[in-house]
């Protein structure tokens, strides 16, 4: 990549000291947890953390959330739609609603008594933390959507003036302004008496902190920055499209950059010379923060879902969110091989995929059309999940794929248009870089989800359904997993297949007590799907285990939806399942050992036919229905069925639901 120094510029003296960000008897909580933007969560908290509270606030009428919460001594501050609520920090209950007027999508930040927050009707508001009242405000010439840092009392921040402010926190007066040109998205990081920020005119800033002046800046080489800077030693490190880029906070040179196979759209966290940033690729990057070479990355392979906001880091644990339901923590420990890192997993509790499915099911009763919301198979298998042919409601243009835009392993978008498989959400070709077109412009607010946020003992996130969410690490949590849900999917004739729900029954009761309920015939593939679920600290993939009829079979958990998959399909030869009972036991435990057993039956019957497509026995059954209008710009033509290209190699097109068809 080249980077190019912009004159003139200017050399000023370093020195061996910083000086003092805040008053040490001065409470402050901001987007990166610190004036270097670090990612470094330094107080008591030990995971699991279990799930204490959520709060639906009142804002229906909302966008996608996109700024993460902000953490008082008590209480906890969301930026929802055109509202800011306080929040109790133990309870969740509301304290208050401020309506802001305008659109909120900076993450806030916490000094005392005062959040300080940007709004698109072109201001910076102060907040009275402890009841909610407007205090006062700073006018711009633009939308601030930029989290303000905080050093020594005054307030920095940026706008989509393409101004810098710094803004005196006693006297409430603009010290200085700086016109850099552009938007000013991403928060400034202080370092060592200067002040450095992005601007989409492709540029990073030095700036003096007191005064405003220009001390150098240097061509980023890409207009589209989404995360914000953080520093490294001598090093200020920033996200630039799919690039992260090591400048030199001396002299602005070029220190590293480094190319992933996706976006990257938040903030890197750093500690111990490490550097670590997710990726729109679904996967998580360790790199040497002094060289910029990588030395890991999560998973080895396949990939999670994208990582679009910035990952947390407490201790020896990387904490981050990966798509709209999970939450991943990481153990970065040296010497730690990768399939041992995960040390958490927790996905919020939305309704399951199977909920979304048309109501009315009965027991033996099969719908036509396959596993909703699986448009061809698991990802990271090398085919795809035979039988499914519906889609996932509501994802019309797929999930990332294997595709020309890099190894198919690392799941990294190809060019279908409109969907995540298509590049970032907006764009209409695929990714930057990797053998994608360019996209012309990728939005802010459709690529960047809310991170996580740590605070003592506890943890925080807005939902995309817009809900809050409160752990505790000191919750007791004595309940295990639900299952439930569980469906049995028959690949038919036609490119048919037909759904049975299945009876979950106690472990502890005698084998095939509901079996004559389901009736099918055991040629392969033959899928069979549970939800299993935790609201409390999260199910523990590692200690699940299933046997059909006694004997140990493989399964596979894919916590984006909570949904865990066996699958039939001995190789090489299609060998049946033998006529007669067949009973599924399954044994699952959460973060902190609690059990849940359960098991599912049904009857193998080979004279039966395979299913038809629709139309049969029982009539065609009735459509899903249009959907509703997407899951935001770029995110496929809505929520009717199919997945587009499916979920990995060898995913085929999804053909929808057709609805219920009649009792065999």
């Amino acid at each position: 990549m080249r980077l190019s120094r912009v004159a003139p510029m200017f050399v000023v003296a370093i020195c061996l000291l910083s000086v003092p960000a805040l008053a040490q008897d001065q409470y402050a909580q901001m987007a990166g947890y610190d004036v270097q933007h670090s990612g470094v969560a330094d107080f008591a908290f030990q995971l699991p953390a279990v799930l204490s509270w959520r709060n639906a606030v009142d804002e229906t009428n909302a966008d996608l959330p996109v700024a993460a919460p902000a953490v008082g001594r008590d209480m906890v501050f969301a930026p929802i739609g055109s509202s800011l609520f306080g929040l109790d920090r133990a309870t969740g209950a509301q304290r208050w609603k401020l309506g802001l007027g305008s659109k909120v999508f900076g993450t806030p930040a916490v000094v005392d008594d005062r959040v300080f927050v940007g709004i698109d009707s072109n201001q910076l508001v102060a907040v009275d933390a402890r009841n909610g009242a407007r205090l006062w405000a700073v006018n711009t010439q633009g939308k601030v959507r930029s989290a303000p840092l905080v050093v020594e009392n005054v307030l920095y921040f940026g706008a989509d003036d393409g101004r810098l402010y710094a803004v005196d926190l006693a006297s409430r007066n603009v010290l200085w302004s700086f016109e850099a040109g552009g938007t000013i998205r991403c928060a400034p990081v202080y370092y060592r008496e200067t002040i450095f920020f992005s601007s989409t005119n492709g540029s990073l800033y030095a700036l003096g902190y007191k005064d405003g002046r220009q001390l150098w800046n240097v061509s980023l080489g890409s207009e589209v920055t989404f995360g914000s800077p953080v520093i490294e030693r001598q090093k200020v490190i920033v996200p630039a499209e799919d690039r992260v880029v090591a400048i030199n906070t001396q002299n602005g040179s070029l220190a590293w950059s480094f190319t992933d196979f996706g976006l990257v759209t938040g903030s890197p966290a750093v500690k111990d010379r490490k550097l670590y940033l997710g990726s729109t690729d679904g996967s998580i990057y360790c790199l040497n923060a002094g060289t910029g070479e990588a030395e890991w990355r999560y998973p080895t392979s396949g990939t999670v879902a994208p990582i679009t906001s910035s990952p947390s880091i407490h201790g020896d644990t990387l904490i981050v969110r990966s798509g709209p339901r999970l939450i991943l923590g990481l153990d970065i420990r040296e010497g730690v091989h990768n399939e041992n890192r995960l040390v958490w997993q927790y996905t919020l509790p939305q309704p399951p995929v199977s909920s979304l499915t048309q109501p009315g099911g009965v027991p033996g009763g099969p719908m036509a059309g396959g596993m909703p919301g699986m448009g061809g198979g698991i990802p990271g298998m090398e085919a795809g999940m035979p039988g499914m042919g519906g889609g996932m409601p509501g994802m019309g243009g797929g999930m990332p794929a294997g595709g020309p835009g890099g190894p198919a392993d690392l799941g990294v978008p190809g060019g279908e248009p409109g969907g995540m498989a298509g590049g970032a959400p907006g764009g209409a070709g695929g990714m930057v870089g990797q053998g994608g077109q360019q996209v012309p412009q990728v939005k802010w607010e459709d690529v960047c989800d809310p991170a996580i946020v740590l605070a003592e003992n506890g943890a925080y996130i807005i939902g995309d359904d817009r809900v809050v969410y409160g752990f505790d690490c000191q919750a007791a949590d004595n309940t295990g997993p639900e299952i439930l849900d569980a469906m049995l999917d028959i690949r038919g004739t036609g490119n048919a297949s037909a759904r049975y729900r299945v009876v979950i029954d106690s472990a502890d009761t005698f084998p095939g007590r509901y079996a004559d309920l389901v009736q099918v015939p055991g040629a392969p593939p033959i899928s069979f799907s549970v939800v299993v679920q935790d609201s409390g600290c999260g199910v523990d993939p590692r200690s699940i285990s299933m046997k059909l009829d006694d004997a140990p079979v493989t399964v596979t958990l894919d916590p984006r939806y909570a949904l865990l998959w066996y699958i039939y399909d001995p190789k090489p030869a299609a060998v049946s399942l033998e006529n007669g009972v067949r009973n599924l036991l399954l044994a699952v435990r959460d973060w902190k050992g609690n059990e849940s057993r359960a098991q599912m039956s049904f009857t193998v019957d080979n004279s039966l036919p395979p299913p038809a497509p629709a139309g049969g026995a029982g009539g065609p059954g009735g459509p899903v229905g249009p959907g509703g209008p997407g899951m935001g710009p770029g995110m496929g033509p809505g929520m009717g069925p199919g997945m587009g290209p499916g979920m990995g190699p060898g995913m085929g097109p999804g053909v929808g639901d057709p609805g219920m068809v009649g009792m065999p």
